[in-house]
């Protein structure tokens, strides 16, 4: 049973942003709040953030805000707002993004690239190029969970 568990733990961290068994601390720290449909078109401007797993919000965050996870239990991670609030809670993973794109060209990287987010300071977030993991610091207003149009 130890082993399904590591290996559905795996699964999610592939696919974003990371779930795993009760308690255990997350693959990825820095996300990004979403609230946007499988469409990218925004379905709720705020998550709600719980004070305990599946329990009703007591937070809210606004869609694109950047976290930090500090926690997880099975699909739910438990969240520290890195910007416009000080929310913390849990969220379940459907409403997180491990991965971003850099709206502006960032030499090395071009206009558009996807990226991970590693790190969030004084207004700039320190990313990874999902394709040529070259790791840049970019302006946060550079990056967003959509590719610029």
């Amino acid at each position: 049973m130890r082993i399904a568990g590591v290996l559905a733990f795996a699964a999610v961290l592939l696919t974003g942003c990371g779930g795993g068994s009760a308690g255990s601390e997350p693959k990825r720290s820095v996300l990004l709040v979403s609230g946007r449909d499988d469409h990218g078109l925004v379905a709720q401007k705020t998550v709600g953030l719980s004070e305990w797993v599946g329990g009703e919000p007591s937070a809210q965050v606004p869609d694109g805000t950047l976290v930090r996870a500090e926690a997880t239990q099975g699909e739910w991670i438990r969240v520290r707002a890195l910007e416009r609030t000080s929310a913390r809670g849990w969220v379940n993973d459907y409403y997180l993004r491990g991965t971003a794109h850099v709206t502006r060209a960032v030499a090395p990287l071009p206009r558009n690239a996807r990226v991970e987010l590693l790190e969030v300071r004084d207004g700039r977030i320190r990313v990874r190029s999902t394709q040529t993991s070259d790791v840049v610091w970019v302006e946060r207003k550079f990056v967003a969970e959509l590719p610029a149009r």
